[in-house]
Formats: C-alpha cells, sequence, structure tokens
C-alpha cells in the first residue's frame, strides 16, 4: 500500500441531543500500482499528537469496507468523550486487505478539524456557557448531587422529600419521639443500653414504690425479665441497704446502709463481710483464728512471718522472723526456732531441731527429733528423740524411738554416715561412723566403731567401753540358731538362686544373657589417697602349705565337687615357697581328668614364663613366638620398638647429627644400627627428601646419624632405624 488521500472530513450532525456522535470519513487508498479497489479492512486511533504521544481512543475497527478505484467512505464513533474544548487531536489509520493478519500502519496521522469537535456541545460544562440561562430552561429537578454552599440561600416551602439532613443544623423547633433514633434513650421510656456509655456525673435512680430504686441489666436474650438487678431498699427495721440480684432474685450482694456490713447470699450481714457459700480466692490476709475446717493439705504459709528469705513455711510458734536460710519447713512448738542461715531443712514436732542454727539439709519428725543439733548436715531423724543428742551429725539416718540418740555424746569428731533401724538402735553410740543397725536395740551396747552391721544384735560387753570395727553381728546370740541370708544359710552353706547348694557359698542365676554376680567396691585410688589393689573378691586358705584358685567349667550336666575344671587360674602351693606366684592352667582337651600349667609368672622376679613354670628371663617361652612386631622401650615415633623412627628435632639435633636416644642402644657401642630416610615421616617444611648420604657412629654413649657431607641436619627429617643387639 502506497499511501492515504483524504479526500473530505465532515459531520452529518443534527443540532437535537439525538444527534449521534459518529462522523463520516471519505479518503483514497492507493496501493503499490495505484488506487487500490477490493474489501479492506480499517482501523482509526486517537491521539493527542502527531507522532508518538499518548493514545485517547480507539482503535475503532472497520471490517470489510469496500474500495472502489481507491475511494471509500465509512462511519467512524468514537463516541463524545475524547472531543473536549481545546483538545487537539490526531487520526491514525491503518489498513489490510480483508483478512490479512495485520494492520498496515498509513502516515501521516491526519489533524482532526473544528467540525467533529462540535459533539461537545451534546455534554458541554455549564462553566463554559456565555450569558444566562433562562428559568424556563432550568430542571426542576435534579437526578444527581448538588452543593448550595453560599450561606446568603435560603429555601421555602414543603421539605418533606429532604433526606440526608444534618441534625446539628436545627435552631429551632422540636423534634418528635417518633422521629428520633432507636438509639436515643427517652426519659418516660424504658431504656436499652447495647453499647459503651460513659457518666461522668452522679446517676440517681427513683423507684416507683417506697423510695426504691433499681437498675436492671439483661443480655440479647429478651426471654428473661432481668440477668441482674441492682436496687436500694427499705429493709424491715427501716435500714436502707445496696442490693444486687441474679435474674431469678436470689443470690443477692447486700451492702448495709448502717455499720457498711457486706452480705453474699445473705440479705442480713452481721459482720464486715459474710459469705453464705464457699469462697475462692487468690489470696487471703489478716488474722484468720475464726476460719474452721481448713484444709491442710492447702497451707502456703502459716505461723511465724518470715521477711529474711524464701521459700520457708512455718505452723505454730515454728521458725522465726529472721532467719536467712531458705527452703525450710517447720511445724510445732519451737521447731527450727533458732534457725539462723540453714537452709532446706524439714522438722515436725515439738523441739524438733529446736537448737539448729547453720546446719542445712537435715529432716526432722518426732518429738526432740534431732532437737541438739546445730551446724550438722544431710541426717534423717525419724521418731521421739531421735538422733536427739549430736550437735555436728551428717549423713546419717535415724529411724525409731531413740535411735541413734546419744552419738556423738563426749568424743570429739563427727559421727556420720550411719544407719538406724529400729527403737534404741545404737542407743549409747558414741563416736561411729559407716555403721548399720537394723532391728529393735541393735547395737545397743556398742560405743565405737567403723563399718560395722548389727541386725537385730545388740553388741557385746556392757557400759561405755565397747568398741567394734568392720564385725556384722546377726541375731543374738543364744537365741537365733538358724539364720537364712541372701538365699538360704544351713548346715553351714550359703545359696543364692538355691535352696539346695552343694558348697559351702553358691550362686544359680538362670538368667541368660547377665552375670550370676557382680561384686562393687568404693575405690578410686590414689586422687582419694587411697591403696592399690582395692580386692573386690578375696580367695583364702587358711593352710599356711596350700594354694588358692578359680576353676571354670562348662557344660557338666550335673554338680561334682570333684570335676577338673576346663580352666584353673590361681596361685602357687606356699610350701613351695612361692605362694606369690601366679598361674593360668587347662586340661590338655574336654576329656582329660589333669591339667597343665600353660602361664607362670614369678611373684620375686616377675618373670613370665609360657610352657615352663621356671621362666629365667622377663618373658621365657617355651615355644615358637609368631609376631608381627617386636617391642621395647624407646624413645622417638613409635617409642618402645627395636624398629623405630628417627626425627630430628631440637632437642636431638645439633650441626651434622642428630642423636638418638633409646635404650635399645644407648651406651651398648657392640649394637649394630641399619639406617635408612623414611620420605613418609619426614616433616621439613622445606624439602622432604635429604639428598646427602648418611652414615652412623658411635659417640661414647649414644649412636649419632649423621650427613657425611658435614651439610647441616634439616630438623624434620625421619629416618628408619633397626637395632640388632648380638
Amino acid at each position: 500500500m502506497a499511501g492515504l488521500l483524504l479526500i473530505a472530513f465532515n459531520f452529518k450532525l443534527a443540532t437535537t441531543y439525538a444527534q449521534s456522535t459518529a462522523f463520516s470519513y471519505q479518503g483514497r487508498l492507493n496501493n503499490a500500482s495505484g488506487p487500490a479497489t477490493g474489501t479492506y479492512d480499517l482501523t482509526f486511533t486517537l491521539f493527542n499528537t502527531n507522532a508518538g504521544g499518548t493514545l485517547i481512543s480507539g482503535p475503532v475497527t472497520n471490517s470489510s469496507v469496500g474500495v472502489s478505484n481507491g475511494l471509500f467512505t465509512v462511519a467512524v464513533d468514537f463516541g463524545s468523550a475524547p472531543f473536549t474544548l481545546g483538545q487537539r487531536l490526531w487520526l491514525e489509520v491503518g489498513a489490510r486487505t480483508n483478512g490479512a493478519a495485520t494492520f498496515a500502519t498509513l502516515a501521516p496521522r491526519q489533524a482532526v478539524l473544528s467540525t467533529p469537535i462540535a459533539t461537545y456541545a451534546q455534554s458541554v460544562d455549564a462553566a463554559s456557557l456565555i450569558g444566562q440561562v433562562t428559568d424556563a430552561n432550568l430542571a426542576t429537578t435534579f437526578t444527581s448531587p448538588h452543593t448550595f454552599n453560599n450561606a446568603a440561600n435560603s429555601f421555602t416551602g414543603n421539605g418533606s422529600g429532604l433526606t440526608a439532613l444534618n441534625g446539628s443544623q436545627i435552631t429551632s423547633g422540636t423534634v418528635a419521639d417518633a422521629r428520633l433514633s432507636s438509639n436515643v434513650p427517652l426519659l418516660n421510656a424504658g431504656n436499652t443500653y447495647t453499647g459503651l456509655n460513659v457518666y461522668n456525673n452522679l446517676i440517681k435512680v427513683v423507684g416507683p414504690v417506697s423510695n426504691n430504686g433499681y437498675f436492671g441489666f439483661l443480655e440479647e436474650d429478651t426471654s428473661f425479665t432481668g440477668d441482674f438487678w441492682i436496687l436500694t431498699k427499705w429493709d424491715n427495721v427501716g435500714n436502707k441497704r445496696f442490693s444486687i440480684y441474679d435474674g431469678n432474685g436470689v443470690t443477692p450482694i447486700v451492702l448495709q446502709e448502717h455499720g457498711g456490713n457486706v452480705g453474699i447470699g445473705t440479705m442480713t450481714p452481721s459482720s464486715a463481710l459474710q459469705v453464705n457459700g464457699t469462697v475462692t480466692a487468690t489470696g487471703f490476709s489478716g488474722n484468720g483464728n475464726g476460719l474452721t475446717n481448713i484444709n491442710a493439705s492447702q497451707l502456703s504459709s502459716v505461723g511465724n512471718g518470715n521477711s529474711g528469705s524464701t521459700q520457708n513455711y512455718f505452723a505454730g510458734p515454728a521458725g522465726n522472723a529472721t532467719m536467712t536460710g531458705s527452703g525450710n519447713t517447720g511445724f510445732g512448738q519451737n521447731a527450727l526456732v533458732a534457725n539462723t542461715s540453714g537452709p532446706l531443712n524439714t522438722a515436725v514436732g515439738d523441739g524438733a531441731l529446736k537448737s539448729n542454727t547453720t546446719g542445712g539439709a537435715n529432716d526432722a519428725f518426732g518429738l526432740n527429733a534431732l532437737e541438739n543439733n546445730t551446724i550438722g548436715t544431710n541426717n534423717v531423724a525419724i521418731g521421739a528423740a531421735a538422733l536427739n543428742y549430736p550437735a555436728n551429725a551428717a549423713g546419717n539416718v535415724a529411724v525409731g524411738n531413740l535411735a541413734l540418740e546419744n552419738i556423738g555424746f563426749g568424743y570429739p569428731g563427727v559421727s556420720s554416715n550411719n544407719v538406724a533401724l529400729g527403737n534404741s538402735t545404737a542407743y549409747n553410740a558414741g563416736l561411729i561412723e559407716n555403721d548399720i543397725f537394723i532391728g529393735n536395740a541393735a547395737g545397743f551396747n556398742l560405743v565405737t566403731g567403723n563399718n560395722d552391721i548389727y541386725l537385730g544384735n545388740q553388741g557385746v560387753g556392757t557400759g561405755f567401753a565397747n568398741t567394734e570395727n568392720n564385725i556384722i553381728r546377726i541375731g543374738t546370740e543364744g537365741l537365733q540358731t538358724t539364720t537364712y541370708l541372701a538365699g538360704t544359710v544351713y548346715a553351714n552353706r550359703v545359696g543364692i538362686g538355691t535352696t539346695t547348694p552343694q558348697l559351702g557359698f553358691e550362686v544359680d542365676s538362670q538368667v541368660y544373657g547377665q552375670p550370676a554376680a557382680q561384686f562393687d567396691v568404693a575405690n578410686c585410688g590414689a586422687p582419694c589417697a587411697q591403696s592399690d589393689y582395692q580386692e573386690a573378691i578375696r580367695l583364702w586358705n587358711q593352710n599356711a602349705n596350700g594354694q588358692v584358685g578359680l576353676g571354670f567349667l562348662v557344660g557338666a550336666s550335673s554338680f561334682n565337687s570333684n570335676a577338673v575344671p576346663d580352666v584353673w587360674i590361681g596361685s602357687q602351693y606356699a610350701a613351695y615357697g612361692q605362694g606369690n606366684d601366679f598361674k593360668i592352667a587347662t586340661r590338655t582337651n574336654s576329656t582329660a581328668t589333669n591339667l597343665l600349667d600353660r602361664v607362670y609368672v614369678s611373684g620375686t622376679s616377675g618373670n613370665v614364663g609360657i610352657g615352663t613354670d621356671t621362666p629365667a628371663n622377663t618373658l621365657q617361652v617355651n615355644g615358637t613366638v609368631a609376631a608381627s612386631a617386636l617391642r621395647a622401650p624407646g624413645a622417638g615415633v613409635n617409642t618402645g620398638t627395636f624398629a623405630f623412627i628417627q626425627r630430628a628435632v631440637g632437642t636431638n639435633t645439633t650441626s651434622n647429627q642428630t642423636i638418638i636416644y633409646n635404650p635399645v642402644c644407648d651406651g651398648n657401642l657392640n649394637a649394630i644400627l641399619i639406617i635408612t630416610h623414611n620420605w613418609t615421616a619426614d616433616t621439613n617444611s622445606t624439602s622432604r627428601y635429604n639428598t646427602t648420604p648418611v652414615g652412623v657412629y658411635y659417640n661414647g654413649s649414644h649412636w649419632t646419624v649423621f650427613n657425611e657431607d658435614n651439610s647441616a641436619m634439616q630438623l624434620g627429617r625421619a629416618f628408619n632405624v633397626m637395632v640388632i643387639v648380638p
């Protein structure tokens, strides 16, 4: 297409409001060969400038426009909106053959002149009019919002048709009740308030009968006459009272005019607050001596107050108000009455922990339990006068009247870690430690002792002279003839897990996958200043010429005290003067009836023999030794080997040599040393390769590895060293 020729541009519009906004557009369309003939699709678009600019309206598409000898006429309708006064417009035309994919935009745009702008007159703004409009031409009804903001204007006539009036502008006259909103309360009618109301002045309510006044409160459910009522009313004796009722007229809250008594659930309160029902509160204060039916489990703080600490609870004349110790509980006359800074004590009973001052973590239950304790800690006393005397005892447990009553009496030191269960147990004890007493009067005669166990036994001796250490006493001599201990004890035999022990002590276990017995000892060795070689089990043969050992037997179907064990571990016969020797023996096969010594350790020399009972060397093997390495004490990397790595470090290197410090070859000028460079272990930061030849020589006390060209031995160099001692 070559171009578009504008032949004519005009409107055929009437002057009435029914006039259409469309206008006729006549043009001429040429293609490459001259005037076009055929059917074309045309688009029309308005812009605010002749090139680029802003799209104002369109595009409007006219399809299947007939073109004859280049001429065409179409109606184009953008509506009246684009044509406003002062708005300049340009028309852009696009054309394509009927049904083609795209439009070709024709240039240049055509300026829209004044004739189409005339359509603006249909919606002309009154501000653009010149002269006056007569009353006959004004509308009598306004169909859209209008604003009259001239204060000099006035209106007369019937205003019944006015809506959305501003009530604040009413300056005279009376508004009828019927015209008020339902949200406005009336003075002469009942009112329902559904929102929040704030009254800054006194509200006075006068009731209709006998000076009674009331308020009623009602929720949304209007089936009730009132959910709550607040009333002022005269009672039968001429006093006014203020009452709050629920909707059923029961359970009132009453405030009396005279005396100011408050009643809940009663109309006639006789005290400052009288409640007919249960009271639930987060706290009460004041004198509660008039309370009855108190649930003790709900008490949190009673008795003496305490301002110097926290979490202390006392009932009765217990405790004091100045102690600084925390976490104490006292119940009873003078319980914890002298305590100052002692923490975490519990005293229940008259005089319990009466003298305690700084002692902590004690529990005393009973009359005068732990009465004289002052600084002792971690004691438990249950029973009258239990642990009564000691002032500084620690870690004791006494259960029973007079249990451990006098321990520590007249003796220096601390009686500690004793357990007494039963009345008068260890009654006369003075200085004792780590003892156990079970049964009435058990240990009654013991005065001093350590690590004793008394089970139903009073001990021996009388008065205050009996001392025993490391003794177990079970039963009372002359009374108990048979004792069952941790199993069956009968005819000098003890059975655990069996009622028919075959030996002096037998343990049978039917729990698979677990050991039959376990022996625990309390020993931490040198850090606790305890000796080495703590025994968990001791095997003792009282025969001075005998031996003792352990036997291991697997698969025996029945008991046989004379059966040969599969493995035996024990000592040599003392008769040979070798009772301190140790050996391991085994049967040669599963049916053999004798044992052969396999490993023998001399207690005197410490030599170990394998296959021999007379080792002459530290380790002597009667047979062939197969090992991945032979090791001995040494120095350097992999210390303790005959073949080791020598690394040059600051403490063994000087000039061109590194000195070997290893007891395998130190001081032995006849030793044979084989040296090679160890590339892998070399840690020199510059080079891991020793490029000079090396040699070894003996300097009178140690062997050395040296660089034969006298170059400095570099730190980090590593050498494999094998020592052969001829």
